[in-house]
């Protein structure tokens, strides 16, 4: 199309100029939504996912009246886990004192 028109007149050079630009523009607006879908696949896998990161270790229905076994059972898996430490406050100083009270 543009080479038809290529006889060296400054219109057939606008011609040509305009018709680069409008195919580099077209390329930019590619790349730039390839950068968005890459930029936005990376930071999914590289940022933690904000309810992973606040997710509450859940103590089984009941634990306070678990044999001790069970008992035992139950926290080492919050252990095993490392989610321990997300219990809340009052849930981590209750098992503390039950852990307390049934094994020292």
């Amino acid at each position: 199309m543009v080479s038809a028109h290529r006889d060296g007149s400054p219109k057939s050079q606008l011609l040509i100029a305009s018709t680069v630009l409008r195919e580099w523009e077209i390329v930019n607006k590619r790349l730039a939504r390839w950068g968005i879908v890459v930029l936005t696949l990376a930071t999914g896998w590289l940022v933690p996912n904000s309810a992973d990161a606040q997710a509450q270790a859940a103590l089984p229905t009941g634990w306070q009246k678990m044999s001790p076994t069970d008992f035992a059972t139950a926290v080492r898996g919050l252990y095993e886990k490392g989610t321990i430490d997300s219990l809340s406050a009052t849930d981590g100083q209750a098992v503390k004192a039950l852990g307390k009270t049934l094994f020292l």
